[in-house]
């Protein structure tokens, strides 16, 4: 819910009602793009903790 705040009170200013209804769908879908990066990084960072025989 956090993430959706700025979003309220950015878009509508910028894009009238439409920017409402806006933001969600925005803010959903940065989170989805900031959690796939996150489980990458982290997967590669499990990954090169792996001994070599274990990969």
């Amino acid at each position: 819910m956090s993430s959706r705040v700025p979003f309220l009170y950015l878009f509508p200013a910028v894009m009238g009602i439409n920017g409402v209804f806006t933001a969600q769908p925005v803010s959903d879908l940065l989170a989805l793009v900031l959690c796939i990066l996150l489980v990458i990084r982290e997967q590669r960072t499990l990954y090169a903790k792996l001994p070599a025989g274990a990969r």
